[in-house]
């Protein structure tokens, strides 16, 4: 699925655009990740580059000079994170990387960037993530069918901790939600940016290494992402198509649920994501509903 994009000239240099960012939103629990990750920024060839780690609820140890960090006195999330380190920066580009991910190739910076100055309608670039055994990690292809998973291609989302961000889009259509804690607030995002005319670019010829954790060993994140499943359609999809993507994602789902706890705690999710405020509704456009279906991947599933 998805629109193939056209392959950059080698030689295109990405010109005319300011010292880039990284941010990264730590918690304090990874400070030997957090040092490789930073290292692998500092590693760029060709490229200066802003980084500010963002303290999510922590102080966090960094032991590098000309790292800008930003201490925020809870724990406000992902989305509240990664806003705060982006508005703490002044690039054009703003990279958002986990901290416990690094960049394998002292190049990605600049090859992102020549994504950018060659199309001007760009506004993110994601990439395709392997594990610490260059093993691609399927779930985080942003396609209906994985196989072909180095294409470069235009796709409706992307993956929050390993993508760059126009700073112009972040602007235009206020940064990631705050109402999501953890979990799908880079789809909210994407389809904000979609629906704006913007594209989204999956490099899958450009990698970021990240360690695989399946979903149920991560914390909150079978109830989080249920609850930010019903935000996102309350929020952001015309009724009818709401009424068909909670059945069909909830079923989905099922197959992260791994014991009767796992169940209770998606049931409650979903029932938190009914009850809970929305802060905003401004649905998706028809239109805009049309071109992720041509895109390979509509707005049900």
């Amino acid at each position: 699925c998805g629109r193939d994009a056209p392959r950059l000239d080698p030689r295109l240099r990405p010109a005319g655009m300011s010292t880039p960012a990284v941010v990264l939103v730590t918690m304090g629990d990874r400070d030997t990740s957090l040092a490789e990750a930073i290292g692998s920024i500092k590693a760029q060839r060709a490229v200066d580059v802003e980084i500010v780690v963002v303290g999510n609820g922590c102080d966090p140890l960094v032991d590098h000079a000309g790292v800008r960090v930003v201490t925020l006195s809870e724990n406000v999330g992902v989305s509240r994170g990664r806003n705060a380190g982006w508005e703490a920066s002044t690039a054009d580009v703003v990279f958002f990387l986990d901290d416990d991910a690094r960049y394998p190739s002292a190049s990605i910076l600049t090859d992102t960037l020549a994504h950018f100055t060659a199309s001007p309608e760009l506004a993110v670039v994601t990439f395709r993530i392997v594990d610490e055994q260059g093993r691609v990690v399927r779930k985080h292809i942003p396609m209906l069918r994985k196989g072909r998973s180095r294409r470069v291609v235009r796709v409706t989302t992307f993956l929050g901790g390993a993508c760059a961000i126009r700073r112009r889009v972040l602007d235009e259509v206020g940064g990631f939600p705050d109402e999501f804690f953890y979990g799908l607030e880079e789809t909210d995002l994407a389809w904000r940016i979609l629906d704006r005319g913007w594209d989204v670019l999956y490099a899958g010829d450009l990698e970021v290494v990240h360690p695989h954790v399946p979903m149920a060993r991560r914390s909150g994140a079978i109830f989080h992402t249920a609850r930010n499943r019903v935000l996102l359609a309350r929020r952001r999809l015309p009724v009818v198509l709401a009424a068909i993507y909670l059945p069909i994602r909830f079923g989905l789902s099922l197959t992260n649920v791994r014991s009767w706890r796992d169940l209770r705690t998606l049931f409650a999710g979903y029932r938190a994501g009914f009850r809970d405020a929305i802060g905003e509704r401004r649905p998706i456009r028809w239109a805009t509903a049309w071109r992720m279906t041509r895109l390979g991947r509509p707005p049900v599933v």
